[in-house]
């Protein structure tokens, strides 16, 4: 799907993509939101993930980051009344934060919040970062 453009939305162009290699060339972008994405990958891949994402943004670029805060797996085998094989990692924030730093970012901003009635009762983290 990379490249593609929908017919509603001709101007737009979508890509599909992995982040430990991102289809973009660097500096491509003057931003980048991943919430609650690193959740997905062990916080061993982190580091190089984030020097991947910083790879593709232009200098000063904002990067905003979500994800359940602590330091627990949750593997899931239904989800929603579907099987499913997915492990859900929580971060430490001091840590993310320093891998951010190792890949070229600089924190601007952090925000802990719990959850909303709504939601999965996990604590979350928001992390505003712009890349050095």
């Amino acid at each position: 799907m990379v490249g593609t453009r929908p017919p509603d939305h001709p101007s737009a162009e979508f890509r599909e993509g992995d982040l430990r290699g991102l289809p973009a060339v660097d500096g491509e972008f003057g931003g980048a939101v991943a919430l609650y994405s690193l959740i997905h990958l062990p916080p061993a891949e982190h580091r190089a993930v984030l020097t991947e994402v910083a790879r593709t943004l232009r200098p000063g670029a904002p990067l905003l980051l979500a994800f359940h805060r602590g330091s627990e797996a949750r593997h899931l085998t239904d989800w929603w009344g579907h099987q499913v094989d997915v492990t859900f990692h929580f971060l430490d924030p001091d840590a993310v934060t320093a891998d951010l730093t190792a890949a070229g970012f600089t924190l601007r901003a952090h925000l802990d919040r719990a959850p909303y009635p709504h939601e999965a009762e996990t604590d979350r983290s928001y992390l505003l970062a712009v890349r050095s």
